[in-house]
């Protein structure tokens, strides 16, 4: 019999995806678009056979003997170290054959599915899996279909990471800084250009984002770069960490939280501290953009 906990993780998972979806599917019922694909799903977690009073100590464990990275066709796209974690995955896959790869250790049995979900609902289950624990070093992989009709420019021949992972960390680096330097000056144009470059294709190739909710999104990001309470901090080059994959490089530069979330840059606003998460950089046209 599973755990108070497990079903706990499970309940919350299944609400918060109902809701995003919830969310997502109001918006493009006011700005419609001709068609909307499919939306992916991966759901990783580590149940136990624990009681609900020992979540905390229990998450806290995990926390520290689990630490990995989850890749998409050869690609960087998240972290895991325990809980419950649910991500979209459509800006990350490919027509046909795709495969996922979870690398670095983990000591407990770790279950893996990818839903294909519809109108807020689960249509089928592309992937489901049980994988037993691993040590460092060490990965574990699984092949799914994906029945998409989109084809995401980062998978083109000519748009793949350049070979020298020198080279690609200097230009990182040069990106990132001036990255930061037009948050920090508050240059919302540029801001802007770069998340038109990236995010913006995907958004509406993989999930059929109207250009009226582009523009509400946008709006978003401008309402948060302009609040002069939200001050972003020192940018920590000297702790840059890359993830390159064949099409994406993750970067960031340290990790918080009970999670182990990662990070690349961060903000203090009232003496608190927002996390902006690891960001994932694309070549496109010979040139670095803001995926995701």
């Amino acid at each position: 019999m599973k755990s108070r906990y497990f079903w706990l993780i499970r309940a919350v998972a299944v609400l918060l995806v109902a809701t995003v979806f919830l969310a997502f599917f109001m918006a493009e019922a006011e700005h419609p678009q001709c068609s909307t694909p499919d939306t992916y799903v991966l759901i990783i977690e580590t149940p136990g056979p624990y009681e609900y009073t020992e979540m905390q100590a229990v998450s806290d464990r995990k926390a520290a003997e689990n630490q990995i990275l989850i890749l998409l066709n050869h690609n960087p796209i998240a972290f895991y170290s325990t809980g419950s974690s649910i991500i979209q995955i459509n800006q990350y896959l490919k027509p046909g054959a795709n495969r996922l790869t979870l690398r670095g250790r983990w000591k407990d049995t770790v279950r893996v599915e990818i839903d294909v979900m519809r109108n807020e609902e689960v249509k089928s289950r592309a992937l489901e899996r049980m994988v037993p624990p691993t040590e460092k070093g060490q990965q574990w992989l699984a092949e799914f279909d994906a029945d998409i009709h989109y084809e995401l420019p980062i998978f083109a021949v000519g748009n793949r990471i350049p070979p020298d992972k020198d080279t690609v960390r200097k230009e990182l680096l040069v990106f990132l800084k001036r990255s930061h330097e037009i948050l920090a000056l508050r240059r919302i144009d540029e801001v802007l250009e770069l998340t038109r470059q990236g995010m913006d294709v995907w958004k509406r190739l993989a999930y059929g984002v109207s250009e009226k909710a582009l523009q509400e999104g946008h709006e978003l990001h401008v309402t948060f770069l302009s609040a002069k309470e939200n001050v972003i901090d020192p940018f920590d080059a000297n702790s840059l960490r890359l993830e390159v994959g064949k099409n994406l490089v993750m970067a960031y530069t340290g990790f918080h939280g009970r999670f182990n979330s990662p990070h690349v840059f961060t903000y203090t606003a009232n003496e608190q501290k927002i996390y902006t998460g690891q960001v994932l950089l694309a070549y496109l046209e010979k040139h670095w953009v803001w995926w995701d």
